[in-house]
C-alpha cells in the first residue's frame, strides 16, 4: 500500500494514532469504572433521572469538586435515550440531555461526552482532570516487523508505550450503571 499510494503513510499514520488513542482510552474508562463500582456507596434509582443527576452532583460538589469542572461520559445509545426524556414532567420540552455536537449538556449544566467504550444505560460523571496519565521512556516507539509476513510481501506495524493511568482523588464520579448510582472512584 505505502508503494502504491502517496497518501498511505498518512493514512497509516492516522489508523495508527486512532487505535493507539482507543487503546488508552479503553485503559482509562476501564479503571475508572472498575474503581466507582467497587467504591460501592450505592443509592437505588429506577432510571437515570434528572433527581438522580442532581444528587450526584450534589454528591460530588460536597466533596469538594468544582461543578464547572465535571463532565458526563456516555455511549451514544444513552445519549439518544436520555435526549428522548423529559425533566420531571414539565410540558416546555425540556429534555434530560440537550444540545448538539459539542454544546451538549446532561441536566442543563453538565457537558456531555460520547464514548461508545462506556456500557449503554450507564453515565459517568466527575472531573476527569484527576486522572493521571503516566508513561517511561522517552517516546512512543514504532516497531516495523518484517518477518511474520515475509512470505506475503507483508509489513507489520505495532506502537509500543509504557504508560499507567491513576485516578489522583478517590471522591470525584458517580456511576450509574443499571439503575443503580454509585458514588465512586473519580
Amino acid at each position: 500500500m505505502m508503494k502504491s499510494a502517496a497518501a498511505a503513510e498518512r493514512y497509516t499514520t492516522d489508523a495508527m494514532i486512532k487505535g493507539a488513542a482507543t487503546q488508552l482510552e479503553k485503559h482509562v474508562l476501564a479503571n475508572v469504572v472498575t474503581e466507582a463500582v467497587a467504591a460501592g456507596n450505592t443509592a437505588s434509582v429506577a432510571t437515570i433521572d434528572f433527581d438522580a443527576v442532581i444528587d450526584a452532583l450534589s454528591a460530588l460538589g460536597s466533596n469538594n469538586v468544582v461543578s464547572s469542572s465535571i463532565v458526563a461520559v456516555m455511549s451514544p445509545a444513552t445519549r439518544a435515550s436520555l435526549r428522548k426524556q423529559v425533566v420531571k414532567g414539565n410540558t416546555a420540552a425540556k429534555f434530560l440531555v440537550e444540545g448538539m455536537g459539542d454544546e451538549q449538556l446532561l441536566a442543563g449544566e453538565v457537558p456531555v461526552i460520547e464514548s461508545t467504550l462506556v456500557a449503554d444505560g450507564q453515565v459517568i460523571l466527575g472531573d476527569f482532570s484527576q486522572i493521571v496519565i503516566a508513561q517511561w521512556g522517552s517516546e512512543v516507539e514504532l516497531d516495523r516487523d518484517l518477518t511474520t509476513s515475509r512470505n506475503r510481501g507483508g509489513l507489520y506495524l505495532r506502537v509500543w508505550a509504557t504508560m499507567d493511568t491513576k485516578v489522583a482523588r478517590a471522591d470525584l464520579k458517580w456511576n450509574t450503571k443499571s439503575g443503580h448510582l454509585n458514588r465512586g472512584d473519580i
